[in-house]
């Protein structure tokens, strides 16, 4: 559709434009969801690149089969692995969760190798909380995409406050 803007006091036209159709409410919410979408990927991925997700793949494969070669209780081992997540996305200290999680699993005393299986283990816990964080905004948004009954109950993807992987040093 050709829109004309004319000067208003002469008459003139001074530039012919195309106007963009305006888009249904379905439609709107398809480019959303899609724009939404590569938001996030590009963002897990720019913190937590592909390589690195590997890795620690690898790195919790080799820790767990480490620990529970050394005897440690899996389950009691996991309920204080995800308190000690939940200690630093709530700004608690990486190490001295490190040390504490090391001195629960190990009371009588531990190796350096011990204590980095522990680390490690910690690290990549984090680092895959972050993933499961964000894919919590994710469904959040995704939700009122879905849910909005108008263009104006669409949300805003400019802000979306991803969440962010703590230090983990």
């Amino acid at each position: 559709m050709k829109k004309l803007i004319v000067n208003a006091k002469t008459g003139e036209v001074l530039e012919e434009a195309f106007e963009p159709p305006t888009l249904t409410l379905d439609e709107e919410k398809v480019i959303l969801l899609q724009t939404l979408e590569e938001k996030i990927t590009t963002h897990i991925f720019s913190l937590y690149p592909d390589l690195k997700q590997k890795s620690d793949l690898s790195d919790k494969e080799y820790w767990s089969n480490y620990l529970v070669a050394k005897g440690v209780e899996e389950r009691g081992f996991r309920i204080e692995l995800i308190r000690s997540v939940e200690n630093v996305y709530a700004g608690g200290d990486f190490e001295t969760e490190v040390d504490r999680l090391t001195s629960i699993i190990f009371p009588s005393g531990y190796t350096i190798e011990d204590r980095i299986a522990i680390e490690q283990m910690l690290k990549v816990a984090v680092r895959v909380s972050f993933i499961q964080r964000v894919k919590a905004v994710y469904r959040q948004v995704e939700g009122e995409i879905v849910n909005a009954v108008d263009k104006a109950s669409l949300p805003d993807l400019s802000n979306l406050n991803l969440p962010k992987i703590p230090s983990l040093r």
